[in-house]
């Protein structure tokens, strides 16, 4: 079997120890959410995205979380990307 066939890989930055298990890079999942960067990162550490990984200086988030964040209850609720002191 021609592994090149089967593994097929949305994101190309997230490694192959993430790859299989619903990950994104947080470059895509905040293109995907319309967020920056910094902001998915924040939604991490303060536990909205609880599957997220730091890997070196790269952050994975899965994609059942940003999912969670997208459910009709959490529309009008969804966090805003500055955060309001």
């Amino acid at each position: 079997m021609n592994s090149a066939t089967t593994d097929v890989r949305i994101d190309p930055k997230v490694p192959d120890s993430l790859a299989g298990h619903g990950f994104l890079s947080v470059e895509e999942a905040a293109r995907r959410m319309k967020r920056s960067k910094r902001t998915l990162r924040r939604w991490g550490r303060e536990g909205l995205l609880p599957s997220s990984v730091r890997l070196g200086r790269d952050v994975f988030v899965k994609e059942s979380d940003l999912d969670a964040l997208l459910e009709p209850a959490w529309n009008d609720g969804l966090p805003s990307s500055s955060s309001a002191a």
